[in-house]
């Protein structure tokens, strides 16, 4: 089960804090990889991942490992979301697909990736559903709004997308995007750190604040030190220590305030549809 590689993440940390034996790298490689290969629903979150890890450290892992990872990353079905067990239709999953075929699209033009499409291809579809994702946010709003389940993952996407686009216009995009979210985190969340407001989407679980989700981000956005390896959502931590996004002082100046009045809106009103 997904759930239970551990070792994913770990390499990613592993290779953060300096790591470079090979057949240590190869061996914490196979089972996110095996995952992705049987198609299991949420392995999209370890292709975040592994396309992070290309990105930043591939003199590190050597070719060898790059062929084994690349290997698996181009038979991935992008383009195909149906006919697997993954849900990739919703906010999060969407966002991530788009980042991670965008980004090896752009790093391996050549190479073909599943069904035979180019890399360069696949990167010109991906920018544009990149742009009609943002511009969806821009006028409706989240779709799963005050999820303290679903935003760690969109802030996985958002932070490969901020730190590895080559395209400004599109990475100030993002960062926008990055902007709206965090304005929604903070203006919610109480000084010890409890975000629980009305959300889309949710499980018990991460309603709970002893288990909430977002306590590592909006501690790594304070500056805090968090772990890198915790679970996908490292690829976030990682954008804010590369210093590619800025915190506005106002968010900061807003998380700080004792009592809040709120107003938002999320999705459609009935007269809007025509």
């Amino acid at each position: 089960e997904r759930d239970f590689d551990k070792d994913t993440p770990k390499l990613l940390e592993y290779l953060f804090n300096g790591g470079t034996n090979k057949a240590k790298i190869k061996k914490m490689c196979h089972h996110g990889l095996s995952l992705i290969d049987q198609l299991y629903d949420c392995s999209d979150f370890r292709i975040e991942i592994f396309t992070r890890i290309l990105y930043s450290y591939k003199k590190v892992i050597g070719k060898e490992v790059e062929d084994l990872i690349t290997k698996t990353l181009f038979r991935f079905p992008f383009l195909d979301q149906s006919h697997h067990a993954m849900c990739t239709w919703t906010e999060n999953h969407q966002l991530i697909i788009y980042v991670s075929e965008y980004l090896l699209g752009n790093m391996y033009p050549n190479k073909k990736f599943h069904k035979g499409i180019l890399g360069k291809d696949l990167a010109k579809i991906a920018y544009i559903r990149l742009n009609e994702w943002c511009d969806a946010i821009y006028r409706f709003g989240f779709s799963e709004f005050g999820s303290a389940n679903y935003y760690p993952e969109t802030l996985g996407a958002l932070g490969n997308i901020i730190e590895f686009s080559k395209d400004k216009k599109l990475t100030d995009k993002f960062k926008i995007v990055l902007d709206l979210l965090v304005y929604d985190i903070f203006s919610s969340t109480t000084p010890d750190l409890t975000y629980n407001k009305a959300t889309a989407r949710a499980y018990v679980d991460n309603k709970i604040n002893y288990y909430n989700y977002l306590k590592p981000h909006i501690s790594a956005l304070l500056g805090k030190t968090i772990k890198v390896n915790h679970e996908r959502e490292a690829c976030f931590f990682l954008m804010i220590k590369s210093k590619k996004y800025q915190l506005p002082k106002v968010f900061l100046d807003i998380f700080n305030t004792k009592e809040k009045e709120l107003k938002e809106s999320n999705g459609l009103n009935s007269p809007e549809y025509k």
